[in-house]
């Protein structure tokens, strides 16, 4: 697992500090079949914004 994570304020590589709970996105179907993603979120603490 990467340690670092992009800023999605600046993009810079920042270290992580915790990940959300699992979220689930509901996709258009995939022919009769109903496709969610599910992914871990990573947050980051960015240091230059951060003060």
């Amino acid at each position: 697992m990467d340690d670092k994570g992009a800023s999605p304020e600046c993009g810079a590589a920042c270290p992580r500090h915790d990940t959300r709970k699992e979220r689930t996105w509901r996709h258009l179907d995939t022919m009769q079949f109903a496709t969610y993603l599910h992914c871990n979120v990573p947050r980051v603490r960015c240091p230059p914004l951060s003060g």
